[in-house]
Formats: structure tokens, C-alpha cells, sequence
């Protein structure tokens, strides 16, 4: 077909080609593929890292996980056991390989969780560190 003679780096050469982080297609960096995250002072849009179809597809995802898993009524973090305010979020948890839902989270243990890569290796290396780091 013509349109597979020339890559997507041909047909926009001013590196107007991103890359979504969830499948790994390169994308042309518009508005149709990638969502607007927001703008610089100067108004130049930064796009989102993930493209529509991968963000639809997880957003359909995480509410399936949500229907079959209500959160608890007395609003209690499943990971640190703190009770969370009503003004404050209580975080669905699941594992995005599995799918599989983990409990709610609070919104420091939901973050800290996933800043440490959202897996059991990653909450063990930090372990590690503050055991070897503290004179206990």
C-alpha cells in the first residue's frame, strides 16, 4: 500500500512523533492520538505519555476492577491501616499486569507504592536500603 512507503518519522521530520509509554507505537504528537496534559507559560501543549486508545483501554479496565470491588464503608487503608477522612481520596488498588485488585489505598501509600515501581521488588530494595541505613 503507498502509505507504508514512508515511516511516520518521514512524514513528520520535525520530531512531531511520540511514543506511547503503555504500547510502544509511535504515534504522530497530535491531538487525535495523544490527549493535551497541559500547557507551558508560553502555551505550547505537553501531551500526555500514554496515547487515547491505551488510556480509554485502561480507564475501561479500572472501572470493571471498581464495579466488582466497592470500597470498604469504614475507609480504612488496606496498606498502613489508617483511617481516611471523607474529604480525602481512598485509592482502588490493583496490579496492572494481573488486573487482579488489591484493596484501597490512602493517598500517600497509593503513591509511594507506585513511585517505587508498583511491585514486590521494588518495596523490598526500599526495605532493604532503610534496614541498612538505621541503627536499630
Amino acid at each position: 500500500m503507498q502509505l507504508d512507503l514512508f515511516s511516520l518519522e518521514d512524514k513528520y521530520p520535525d520530531g512531531e512523533v511520540k511514543e506511547c509509554r503503555m504500547c510502544g507505537t509511535k504515534k504522530p504528537m497530535t491531538h487525535a492520538y495523544f490527549a493535551i496534559d497541559r500547557h507551558s507559560s508560553k502555551g505550547k501543549p505537553f501531551y500526555r505519555t500514554a496515547c487515547r486508545v491505551c488510556e480509554r483501554n485502561k480507564r475501561i479496565e479500572t472501572e470493571e476492577i471498581k464495579r466488582n470491588s466497592p470500597p470498604p464503608k469504614d475507609r480504612v487503608c488496606d496498606c498502613c491501616g489508617k483511617e481516611v477522612q471523607e474529604n480525602e481520596t481512598l485509592n482502588m488498588d490493583h496490579c496492572a499486569e494481573t488486573k487482579l485488585y488489591r484493596g484501597y489505598l490512602c493517598t500517600n501509600c497509593n503513591t509511594g507504592i507506585g513511585k517505587l515501581g508498583d511491585n514486590a521488588e521494588g518495596l523490598e530494595k526500599a526495605l532493604a536500603y532503610v534496614k541498612r541505613t538505621t541503627n536499630d
